[in-house]
C-alpha cells in the first residue's frame, strides 16, 4: 500500500478550470475537491480519503480560505486502481487549528472517480452537534452508503437518481461509472475555460491547465502529505505490530514489548495514543522487545509512523534498533539526523550501508518510514518518497558533527542477530545481548505504530 497521496491546499479565490478529456485523461491521478460551508466558525478542515483498500487523512488550516464559503483542495493521488474506482471522501470543519476544537460540520460521499486528472468533485458540509476530541453527529448527511432511495440533503441539491454529469463527455455518452455526485454540473460547470455562475457571467478567474492538475504559481499551497489512517494492520506477513495505545503489546501476541519509564500522547489523527518521548538528551523512557527467532529475517520489512516536535536538533535521534557493540550480523538501525534527514544503516560486523532519505522529514506531522532489506537490497522509503542521496551526511556527535557516508549496497537481513530490539533509542554500544548502554534518544518525538514483516512492503 503505497502511503504518498499528496494534497496541496490551494486558497478560496484560485479555483482549478477543467481541463480537455483528451488531454486530462493522460494525466497522473488527481482530483479538484471544493468544500463549501457558511459556518463562520470553521478554522480547520480534517480530509479523509479511502480508495484502493487504503485512508488517507490529513488537517488543514483554512481559515483565511474561507471567506467566499468555499475551500479549493487539489490532490494528487497515487496507487489508486487502473480503471474506474470508488473514491471515498469525508470532511470534517473544526473550530480549533488543524483538526483541535469541536467538529462542527459534516460532509461524506462516495464518487466515481477514475484513474487520471478528469476528476472535480464537490462536497457541502452540514451543521452537526459540537462535540470536543470527535466526529461530529452524522445529521443527516449520508455517509457514503447508498440505500438505492433518493437522497435529499440539507446541505445541497437533492439527487435525482440519474446519470452523473460531472466529468467530460467521453464516447460520445455522459461519463458511466457511479452515482450522481450530489452537485448539479448543468448550468454550474464550463469546462472551457472557467466556472460559469451568477445567471450565466462567464469568468476566468481559474488556473489554466494544459492537462492534470497544474497549480498557479502563486496560489498559496501546503505541500504536505495526506496521512494515512492506521495503516498498518496485522496480515499473514506480519511478524510483529505495535500500535501503542497506552501499552507496548505486539497485536498478533507473540512478541509483547517490555515498557521502561514511557509515557503516551495523542497519537495520528484517528488513531489513539503514541509512545511518547521527552526533550531530554538522556534516554529516558523506552521500549525492549525481547529477542527471538523470528525475527532473523533475510528478507522483510520495517515501518514506524512517526512524528518529531522540530526538524532540526543538536543529536541525533533513533526511532528503532537492533544493534549491539562488536562483530555482530544483521544489524539495523533507523535514526533521524540533526537536520531531519532519515536514515537506515544495516551493520555486519564494522561493514555499514546506508540509505539516507533526499528530503528531510516535516516537524509536528506523522510520517511513515518503510525499510525493505533483504535480497531486493536495502531501500527507504518516506511516506512513500524512495529518494535518497548519497555522500556524507553529518549524523552522529553533538550537533551531528560526526559524517556518516550514505550509500552502498547489501542482500542481508537480521538474521543471525541475537539482540533485543529498542524502540526510541540506539542499543549499538551496548553489549551483545543486552540494553545497558543505550544513547540518541528519539527526543521530542511520538511513535504511533511499528510493524516488522516477513516480507517486502510496497510503500
Amino acid at each position: 500500500m503505497r502511503l504518498a497521496a499528496t494534497i496541496v491546499f490551494l486558497g478560496a479565490a484560485a479555483h482549478l478550470a477543467g481541463c480537455a478529456p483528451d488531454v486530462c485523461e493522460g494525466e497522473p491521478a488527481a482530483m479538484e475537491l471544493r468544500v463549501r460551508t457558511t459556518d463562520t466558525r470553521v478554522q480547520s478542515l480534517v480530509v479523509t480519503l479511502g480508495y484502493g483498500g487504503a485512508r488517507y487523512q490529513r488537517a488543514f488550516d483554512v481559515a483565511d480560505a474561507l471567506d467566499d464559503g468555499v475551500a479549493a483542495l487539489a490532490v494528487d493521488l497515487s496507487g489508486t486502481p487502473d480503471g474506474a474506482f470508488d473514491l471515498e471522501v469525508e470532511v470534517t470543519g473544526h473550530t480549533g487549528s488543524m483538526g483541535g476544537g469541536s467538529a462542527i460540520v459534516r460532509g461524506a460521499d462516495t464518487f466515481a472517480a477514475s484513474p487520471d486528472a478528469c476528476n472535480i468533485f464537490d462536497l457541502a458540509l452540514a451543521d452537526g452537534e459540537d462535540r470536543d476530541g470527535g466526529p461530529p453527529v452524522d445529521s443527516g448527511v449520508d455517509a457514503g452508503v447508498r440505500d438505492g432511495g433518493d437522497d435529499d440533503r440539507d446541505a445541497g441539491p437533492a439527487r435525482d437518481g440519474g446519470p452523473r454529469d460531472a466529468g467530460p463527455v467521453r464516447d460520445g455518452g455522459p461519463r458511466d461509472g457511479g452515482p450522481d455526485s450530489g452537485v448539479e454540473r448543468d448550468g454550474g460547470f464550463d469546462r472551457d475555460g472557467g466556472v460559469d455562475r451568477d445567471g450565466g457571467v462567464e469568468r476566468d478567474g481559474g488556473v489554466e491547465r494544459d492537462g492534470g492538475v497544474e497549480r498557479d504559481g502563486g496560489v498559496e499551497r501546503d505541500g504536505g502529505v495526506i496521512q494515512p489512517i492506521c495503516p498498518m494492520t496485522a496480515d499473514a506477513d506480519t511478524v510483529a505490530l505495535y500500535t501503542f495505545n497506552g501499552n507496548a503489546d505486539d497485536v498478533t501476541g507473540n512478541h509483547d514489548g517490555t515498557e521502561v519509564s514511557t509515557n503516551y500522547d495523542n497519537g495520528a489523527v484517528g488513531c489513539g495514543q503514541a509512545l511518547s518521548f521527552g526533550s531530554s538528551s538522556s534516554v529516558g523512557g523506552y521500549v525492549v522487545i525481547p529477542d527471538d527467532n523470528a525475527f532473523d529475517l533475510d528478507d522483510g520489512a520495517i515501518e514506524a509512523l512517526v512524528r518529531v516536535d522540530s526538524v532540526t536538533s543538536n543529536r541525533p535521534r533513533f526511532v528503532f534498533s537492533r544493534s549491539s557493540f562488536g562483530n555482530d550480523a544483521g544489524e539495523i538501525r533507523i535514526g533521524i539526523a540533526c537536520d531531519g534527514t532519515v536514515i537506515v544503516e544495516r551493520e555486519t560486523g564494522f561493514s555499514t550501508v546506508r540509505a539516507c532519505s533526499a528530503n528531510p522529514i516535516a516537524a509536528n506531522q506523522f510520517v511513515v518510514i518503510g525499510v525493505n532489506f533483504g535480497t531486493g537490497g536495502l531501500d527507504l522509503y518516506v511516506d512513500g518518497d524512495g529518494s535518497t542521496q548519497g555522500g556524507l551526511v553529518g549524523y552522529r556527535g553533538t550537533n551531528c558533527n560526526d559524517n556518516v557516508v550514505c550509500g552502498g549496497v547489501t542482500n542481508g537481513g537480521m538474521a543471525g542477530n541475537n539482540d533485543p530490539l529498542v524502540i526510541g533509542a540506539t542499543s549499538e554500544d551496548s553489549a551483545p545481548g543486552m540494553t545497558n548502554n543505550l544513547d540518541w534518544p528519539l527526543r521530542g518525538g511520538r511513535v504511533d505504530s511499528l510493524r516488522i514483516s516477513s516480507a517486502r512492503r510496497s510503500f
